[in-house]
């Protein structure tokens, strides 16, 4: 779950950024956006004991962002 977890705020945040960017007028290529992989294994325990505050706020989702893909 956690890993699943964090492929999706990587593809949110990822998605949110080149969005931002296209906005802008930065023109992203095919070959950039297939380099970004949501799924980071570096630095992460994705197996170990994770302490889950059910109080904290969760930040809003824009399900409704379009996701920049390398085949389009």
């Amino acid at each position: 779950m956690v890993a699943n977890i964090l492929i999706f705020m990587n593809v949110h945040d990822q998605s949110k950024i080149m969005n931002e960017l296209i906005r802008e007028g930065h023109v992203i290529t095919r070959e950039q956006a297939a380099c970004l992989a949501p799924y980071r294994k570096a630095n992460i325990n994705r197996f170990g004991a994770y302490f889950l505050d059910e109080l904290r706020k969760s930040i809003n989702i824009d399900y409704q962002l379009e996701v920049v893909s390398p085949c389009n």
